[in-house]
């Protein structure tokens, strides 16, 4: 096969592009959704709640938005041990997802900070111990306390503040993640700006993506 005869459009899974991008919207926005149904503000004082499940909800949406930027965005040159032929591909996958995201503002969407940092948790956390071992550590002084797993309505439910090694803000819709933080509001209405756009488009199929079966033959 030469590479001038490689296109996308025509391959066996091209249906499977669309339907991974659908599926990664369509997750974030419930997942999105159950969230911020389940950590109401009050309508006075303050909400402190221990909640492993919401994190693992936030942990989902997190990860989809990281997989979604990888599968929107390419970076521009060919990789070092990258073939000329899955390059043409690759670039092919990335001018399709152009096209359908044009002018959205995906900012938050493509925000990885706070999944890479997830990523290496346990490296951070060996670097926490060795602050908190530190008797004239910095870190101590700064921070009386740290949370973890926690929902908060608002910063001010303790105070002073403590470290959010995970902790999800209510009021401001936003997971803290020791020293980085996501916005899971703009990560919801960057995803329904994205699935709008599919669903008006002439990729989505008449029946959503589900599972299917590709046949080669």
């Amino acid at each position: 096969m030469n590479v001038e005869n490689i296109d996308i459009i025509e391959s066996k899974v091209f249906g499977l592009y669309i339907s991974e991008l659908f599926s990664l919207v369509h997750v974030i926005k419930r997942e999105c959704e159950e969230i911020f149904k389940e950590t109401k503000e009050p309508a006075t004082g303050y909400i402190m709640q221990v909640s492993p499940e919401i994190h693992s909800k936030i942990n989902t949406v997190i990860i989809n938005s990281a997989n979604l930027k990888k599968l929107l965005y390419s970076p521009g040159d060919k990789k070092k041990k990258e073939s000329t032929k899955k390059f043409k591909v690759r670039k092919q996958r990335e001018a399709l997802f152009k096209e359908l995201i044009l002018n959205l503002d995906l900012e938050e969407i493509s925000n990885t900070n706070v999944r890479n940092k997830l990523e290496h948790f346990d490296e951070y956390l060996d670097d926490m111990t060795l602050k908190l071992i530190d008797e004239v550590s910095e870190f101590k002084k700064k921070y009386p306390a740290a949370v973890y797993n926690m929902i908060f309505s608002k910063w001010e439910a303790i105070s002073p503040r403590a470290y959010p090694i995970r902790l999800y803000i209510t009021a401001e819709k936003t997971f803290y993640h020791m020293d980085w933080s996501i916005n899971l509001g703009k990560i919801y209405k960057e995803a329904k700006l994205i699935l709008e756009r599919l669903e008006n488009s002439d990729l989505l199929p008449d029946e959503k993506p589900g599972g299917l079966i590709v046949k080669f033959q």
